[in-house]
């Protein structure tokens, strides 16, 4: 007769894996290398978004400042909305903006440019009344025994320093004055991506909000209006606060 043919060995259930044991000191090592390591990490990630942020600053900085842009003149835009279509509303929101700060920016660089050309011009007949103005104090802190108390060296060597920042600011401002080509390039294209993301909010807001997983939408929605509504409700009121004090200085500087 022929013998049975052997059968394999059943395959057995795996056993429960090897317990690792580590003394204390190990378990010490152990956690001071991890905690090292994710220091080193966190320098390695910080060190990349640095070069990150020195290649894409200068576009980074343009889409901020257009965003911010956007916080601040929506309502506007959304007011003129309600008389005329939103592409309009938006394009004469942003534009009288847009013509109004470079005004502004062209207007206080001419003066400022003249003040400072005016000061130089007449920097010797200044100091000279200065001088005058200063010697009689000078002389009576003498008679008190002040000798080392030398006013008039002090006021040439401010009248001096003074004149050499003058000098250095004169170069700039006369490029702002003439409109840089780089400035108002840069500022073209802020309020262009201002226009453009004022005008698509809502789809730019559905595609973000798409991109959040269902169960988090409601969270998110709610998360946006709040957002919206605190942030640019404060950047309106730094405007409001700030274009306040330039009135009151645009005031005091009218009457006197």
């Amino acid at each position: 007769m022929d013998q049975p043919a052997p059968q394999p060995p059943a395959p057995q259930a795996p056993g429960p894996p090897p317990t690792v044991f580590l003394t204390a000191r190990e378990r010490r090592w152990l956690t001071v290398l991890l905690v090292l390591g994710s220091i080193a990490l966190f320098f390695v990630v910080i060190e990349q978004l640095a070069r990150v942020w020195a290649v894409f600053s200068d576009l980074i900085l343009i889409f901020f400042f257009a965003w911010l842009l956007g916080f601040i003149l929506e309502p506007v835009a959304a007011w003129l909305a309600r008389f005329v279509p939103r592409v309009l509303a938006v394009t004469i929101a942003y534009g009288s903006v847009a013509l109004v700060a470079f005004g502004l920016v062209v207007v206080a660089a001419s003066a400022l440019f003249s003040s400072i050309s005016d000061f130089l011009a007449n920097l010797t007949q200044f100091q000279q009344d200065l001088l005058a103005l200063v010697k009689p104090i000078s002389d009576w802190l003498v008679s008190l025994g002040f000798d080392q108390v030398d006013l008039t060296t002090q006021v040439q060597t401010i009248l001096t320093t003074l004149a050499g920042g003058a000098q250095d600011l004169l170069g700039p401002l006369q490029d702002v004055a003439v409109a840089s080509v780089g400035f108002v390039g840069n500022i073209l294209i802020v309020f262009f991506l201002a226009i453009f993301i004022s005008i698509d909010r809502a789809a730019i807001g559905s595609f973000l909000l798409r991109l959040v997983p269902p169960a988090y939408g409601g969270e998110a929605h709610l998360l946006t209006e709040s957002v919206g509504r605190s942030f640019g409700g404060f950047l309106r009121g730094m405007v409001a606060v700030g274009g306040t004090y330039a009135l009151v200085a645009l005031l005091c500087n009218l009457v006197l």
